[in-house]
């Protein structure tokens, strides 16, 4: 398979939640995380958490019930810093990787499941000019693994989902192969503990 445009997951792939230490950053990481994704949360807002991330005002409830339930006195500002794009540190490899795809002439996608805009952290890391669209699952009102949000992805930078690789960090960004894409899978760790990844995975595809 030739590539022609590569997609690409935001947290925990291009960027990972590292805001400054302080009481609850700890638990508001670990809840941006994918492990966090398999434990338990109360019955009454289950449905409420996992559609989270097509819903500001949805996500911000859940969050902030969480972060109460955990003993964080004064949740707001600890959840405020998840969204902060100062609290976002990108890859070592990141502007290296889009970088070298805009040098192949290739177009980049973000696709998040999220609930606000990753345009100031996509800024402040450097990243934002390297990247031609950003598909956020809040905006659309469709997140992974709905292959509906990959093939808007291809649409929307003027490529056949089968002619895509995507780069991601979880399950849900596996999904890609539902509509023909590659894929690879990356770490979700600690930015100093991943510092080329997203170049190796590039380079099996022929990008290097």
């Amino acid at each position: 398979m030739t590539v022609r445009g590569v997609l690409f997951d935001f947290s925990g792939t291009l960027f990972h939640l590292e805001p400054e230490p302080g009481p609850g950053t700890d638990l508001i990481t670990t809840m941006a995380s994918s492990a966090f994704l398999e434990r338990d949360v109360p019955a009454e807002i289950a449905d409420d958490w996992h559609r989270r991330d097509l819903d500001s005002d949805v996500h911000r409830a859940v969050h902030l019930r969480l972060l109460q339930e955990a003993g964080v006195a004064d949740p707001g500002p600890v959840y405020e810093l998840m969204r902060a794009g100062t609290s976002w540190r990108r890859y070592p490899d990141t502007i290296e990787a889009l970088t070298r795809i805009r040098s192949y002439g290739l177009p980049v996608a973000v696709i998040s499941n999220i609930a606000w805009d990753i345009d100031e952290a996509l800024r402040l890391g450097g990243a934002h000019d390297l990247v031609d669209s950003i598909i956020l699952s809040y905006v659309e009102g469709v997140q992974k693994p709905d292959p509906r949000i990959f093939e808007l992805a291809c649409e929307r930078v003027g490529i056949k989902p089968t002619d895509a690789l995507m780069i991601g960090d979880s399950p849900a960004d596996a999904a890609a192969t539902d509509v023909g894409a590659e894929f690879e899978m990356v770490a979700n760790v600690p930015t100093r503990e991943r510092p080329d990844a997203l170049i190796t995975a590039l380079a099996k595809h022929g990008i290097g």
